[in-house]
């Protein structure tokens, strides 16, 4: 009994160590999102759409993210309040959301796609840190639960 709960133990704190990830697996959902829809932005500048049209073309992750970012549209401002992002991505949306809401200007489509090498390069970061992250959070879950294991004992 005390060695099933002792493996119960480690499971629960490796489970939590992977939880802890969370973060850096909504930063790489919202970035994958971004250079995948960014190609959709650009299509839907040279059809002419509007800057409403184009923040509900958006799937889910990325309108949670753009919350807000309609206040562009009249001339307010955005701020990004996605938490699980750092401030460099932060700052990386209220740029894009910033160029989305100039719909209509000459060269948008050559400015999209020089952010778009922006964007690509900042995913290739996260991907690595994500990497990292996972499996740095589950041994040290691991090793947790192992060592309040070894003190209960």
């Amino acid at each position: 009994m005390k060695y099933f709960l002792g493996l119960a133990l480690v499971l629960l704190c490796g489970a939590a160590g992977y939880k802890i990830t969370e973060k850096y697996k909504i930063r790489k959902e919202v970035f994958d999102s971004l250079l995948i829809n960014n190609a959709c932005v650009m299509t839907s500048i040279a059809a002419g759409e509007r800057f409403f049209e184009i923040i509900s073309e958006f799937p889910t992750e990325l309108k949670d993210v753009f919350s807000g970012a309609e206040n562009l549209a009249t001339g307010g401002e955005f701020k990004c309040k996605n938490k699980a992002l750092s401030s460099r991505q932060r700052n990386i949306i209220e740029k894009y959301a910033k160029l989305l809401g100039e719909s209509g200007k000459e060269g948008q489509k050559e400015l999209f796609s020089a952010f778009f090498k922006q964007i690509e390069a900042e995913k290739k970061e996260i991907d690595i840190a994500c990497k990292k992250a996972e499996g740095t959070g589950v041994k040290i879950g691991v090793a947790a639960g192992l060592t309040l294991f070894l003190a209960l004992v």
